[in-house]
């Protein structure tokens, strides 16, 4: 373990210092220890944040608790993942509200190529399951990462199909990782640390309570490449991870469902509302996002580039990317800014609104 993490640790336990406070502040500095080791003055100074607030931080507090905290997981074998770090989803940087830490368990591999949510109402149908039990054979042997809440109903149809196909799954709690919830799901989570795991942004003896569960539906709307509702009412988590999903510009797919059944009424009414793809069958799905099973592998670099702006391309791959984060990834490159340009000049890059990048 980094001997920076209790610091990243500590960042994330800061009072009145949420997610987007914590990036901001980390833009400034550079590191997690650096902020705690900065004079409060010139934290004060930083934009959207001010004096009033940092003075009112017990830092010391917040490193108390890290350390407790470091001791926990050091215990349970948890994986602590930083924001800065190559191991936290990509695809979850460049969402505002996204944590500043998770930990995870399990063989975790957050960044690849294909990953996809499949989520859905408690109450699920035969009609329900059964479309669970076709998609999630058609991604076997796909490479395709499935994220789901381990929740009753659709989520946890989705992640033991995951085990039976061999498709790696995870599930992210909103919970801490020592308070599994359902508890009933246990054991299908043990078996899914093989391929797979369990993934939280909550810290150790954190309660599944109420307001916990919309802040575990936007990182699997965010960590992933799309979105798949299967029944839902019209309220309900299943329609807010769709929504987040919409707002971090993912892709959204839903099955229609009969119009007299209330669980069908939310899906229908995301297709209505154009804010899901109708899809009918796994292989409308994997035709929306070009996923194929006789794809051809995409290319890695590009052969006429220097090795500096394939690092970039590297980088970009698996979506938009702020600039800082290329900044701090890239650190050893001193003319990242002119690199940029050049690779916009050659319609390899596009700029986009708030300094992100993208392929």
């Amino acid at each position: 373990m980094k001997e920076s993490t209790i610091y990243e640790i500590g960042l994330s336990l800061l009072d009145k210092i949420g997610p987007k406070r914590a990036k901001r502040l980390l833009s400034e500095i550079g590191s997690a220890e650096g902020i705690f080791k900065e004079k409060k003055e010139h934290l004060g100074k930083i934009d959207f944040i001010g004096q009033a607030i940092i003075d009112s931080i017990n830092f010391e507090k917040a490193l108390i608790e890290a350390e407790q905290e470091m001791e926990f997981i050091q215990k349970q074998n948890i994986h602590p993942i930083f924001f800065l770090d190559r191991a936290y989803p990509n695809r979850l940087k460049y969402c505002d509200d996204g944590p500043i830490m998770l930990y995870g368990k399990g063989k975790l591999n957050l960044n690849p190529p294909k990953s996809v949510a499949i989520v859905g109402t408690r109450n699920a149908s035969t009609y329900g399951l059964d479309l669970v039990e076709k998609l999630i054979q058609s991604f076997s042997g796909m490479n395709i990462l499935v994220v789901s809440g381990l929740a009753f109903g659709i989520d946890i149809k989705a992640h033991r199909e995951c085990l039976k196909n061999k498709v790696p799954t995870v599930a992210v709690l909103g919970s801490s990782l020592d308070w599994v919830y359902p508890p009933e799901h246990t054991s299908t989570l043990d078996s899914m640390l093989e391929n797979g795991g369990v993934l939280s942004e909550f810290t150790s003896g954190s309660k599944p309570d109420a307001q916990n569960f919309p802040k575990r539906n936007r990182i699997v709307a965010g960590m992933t490449h799309a979105t798949i509702v299967i029944e839902s009412k019209e309220k309900g988590g299943s329609i807010i991870t769709a929504e987040l999903a919409n707002d971090y510009n993912s892709e959204v797919f839903a099955f229609p469902g009969n119009v007299t059944q209330p669980f069908s009424r939310g899906t229908n009414k995301l297709i209505q509302e154009n804010k899901a793809q109708l899809i009918q069958s796994p292989d409308d799905f994997l035709r929306f996002m070009s996923w194929g099973k006789n794809e051809s592998p995409q290319m890695t670099l590009f052969d006429d580039l220097s090795e500096e702006e394939n690092k970039i391309i590297t980088l970009l791959r698996p979506g938009k990317m702020h600039v800082d984060l290329l900044k701090h990834e890239l650190r050893e490159l001193k003319n990242l800014n002119i690199l940029l340009l050049q690779l916009e000049m050659k319609g390899i890059v596009k700029s986009r609104p708030g300094s992100f990048f993208e392929l």
